[in-house]
């Protein structure tokens, strides 16, 4: 039968140990380079307008945990951000959309614009987005593929 003591000071040295791995790993995320095998890479995702020369693009992005604000983008400008993915493969941005056809008509639209178990091997850690008048594309390698249409009003 084992004592008290014993037990306690099994479970303060455990504690220990876990609050020694914890503070690591909360040093290690914040190496900028990556450097760490078992850390994702730091990915940026840039969102353009390439709508028309009149049009400008308003965005609202967001994850889980990050309110990225209001964006106002006149044509091929670009909004972007950087983050870490978490390890799990379960990180997702996704963005609102909405700008003034040339009838002046709101066009508008909510989508993924990173979802890191579609984008982690496809885009890498460079994943450019474009909003075009036919719907947003997203790059895949070198090239863009439409991937969601505007909704019809």
């Amino acid at each position: 039968m084992k004592s008290s003591c014993s037990s306690s000071s099994t479970r303060a040295f455990k504690f220990a140990v876990l609050m020694v791995l914890a503070i690591l790993l909360i040093q290690c995320s914040s190496v900028s380079h990556g450097a760490l095998p078992f850390l994702p890479k730091k990915t940026t995702v840039a969102v353009r307008n390439d709508i028309s020369a009149n049009t400008i693009l308003t965005i609202h992005c967001k994850s889980k945990d990050d309110d990225l604000g209001e964006q106002k983008l006149s044509y091929k400008q670009y909004f972007s951000w950087r983050f870490r993915p978490n390890y799990w493969d379960t990180t997702v941005f996704w963005c609102n959309f909405w700008w003034y056809d040339s009838n002046g008509h709101l066009v508008q639209g909510g989508y993924q614009v990173y979802k890191s178990k579609r984008d982690q091997y496809e885009c890498f850690q460079q994943c450019l987005r474009s909003a075009r008048p036919d719907g947003l594309y997203l790059n895949f390698g070198p090239d863009f593929r439409k991937m969601y249409d505007w909704p019809k009003s």
